[in-house]
C-alpha cells in the first residue's frame, strides 16, 4: 500500500467518523472496506476525495461509486438498495431504538429512492446523512 492510499484512508476514516457512518467495524475492517473501494472505484489521488472533507457530493463517477460502496460495505445499501432492515442494523449498532430506525428510513428513503444502483443510491444516500448530521 502505497502512503498516498494510506493517508486517504487516514482521511477517510476521520471524515466518516464525523458523519453518522459510525459503524460497529474494528479499524481493520474499516481500512479494508475503504481500501476494496478505493481499488474499485479507481480512486488513486486525494483530490478525487475532495468532496468528503468538503462534505459536498461528488461529482465523478469514481467519487459516486467510491460512495455507494462504502455504503454498501457498511450495510446501508443491499445490493445498491436502501432497506428498512439496513436501517434497522444501524440502529442496533448504534444503540439507538425502533423509532430512530425507522425516522432514519422515513427521512433518506424519499431521498434515496429504490434504485438498486450503488453508484447512483450511494451518493444520494450520503447526501441525506449530511443533511441529518447538520440538523
Amino acid at each position: 500500500m502505497t502512503s498516498t492510499m494510506r493517508h486517504l484512508i487516514v482521511v477517510l476514516i476521520a471524515v466518516l467518523s464525523l458523519l453518522v457512518i459510525e459503524v460497529e467495524l474494528g479499524t481493520d475492517e474499516m481500512r479494508r472496506i475503504m481500501q476494496e473501494c478505493l481499488n474499485q472505484a479507481n480512486i488513486r489521488s486525494q483530490d478525487q476525495l475532495d468532496f468528503l472533507k468538503k462534505k459536498s457530493m461528488p461529482v465523478t463517477t469514481e467519487g459516486k461509486c467510491f460512495l455507494g460502496c462504502l455504503m454498501e460495505g457498511y450495510g446501508y445499501l443491499i445490493d445498491g438498495e436502501f432497506t428498512e432492515d439496513s436501517c434497522e442494523e444501524w440502529a442496533t449498532r448504534q444503540g439507538q431504538s425502533h423509532e430512530a430506525a425507522a425516522d432514519l428510513f422515513q427521512s433518506c428513503h424519499s431521498t434515496v429512492g429504490d434504485g438498486d444502483d450503488r453508484c447512483e443510491t450511494g451518493p444520494l444516500l450520503w447526501k441525506c446523512l449530511l443533511k441529518l448530521d447538520n440538523n
